[in-house]
């Protein structure tokens, strides 16, 4: 299973929420599993001391919830001005759950490239 990506947010002046590639970890972009349904929450294979059966029902229940609402909005189509995904922000107050935009990696020349759509030398 590969490492997630590392992410930062920042908000724009119109409240949107973008994520970016970044060496600090507080944009937990939800995605989707092999069967594409999204799963924030890990659960163990079995019980544990530290992730007893209640835990696991509660993570199922939470994981359910939150694969509604993102299956809910890819059926509502592209937002007007491009596709958000699921995120789990960690902020000073606490985790939030936000639609998140993604902005290109600027360390990807080609990347940058295409999105400002500038030719390439």
């Amino acid at each position: 299973m590969a490492r997630p990506v590392e992410r930062e947010f920042t908000v724009t002046d119109k409240g949107t929420i973008v994520c970016f590639k970044s060496s600090t970890y507080d944009c937990v972009v939800v995605d989707a599993n092999s069967r594409g349904r999204a799963s924030a929450f890990l659960t163990t294979r079995a019980p544990t001391d530290s992730h007893d059966e209640d835990l696991a029902h509660c993570t199922r229940e939470i994981n359910r919830i939150l694969d509604e609402a993102s299956v809910k909005r890819a059926h509502h189509g592209p937002d007007g001005d491009g596709h958000r995904e699921l995120a789990i922000l960690i902020t000073d107050r606490g985790p939030l759950l936000a639609w998140v935009r993604h902005a290109v990696d600027k360390d990807d020349p080609d990347a940058v490239a295409q999105a400002l759509g500038i030719a390439h030398d």
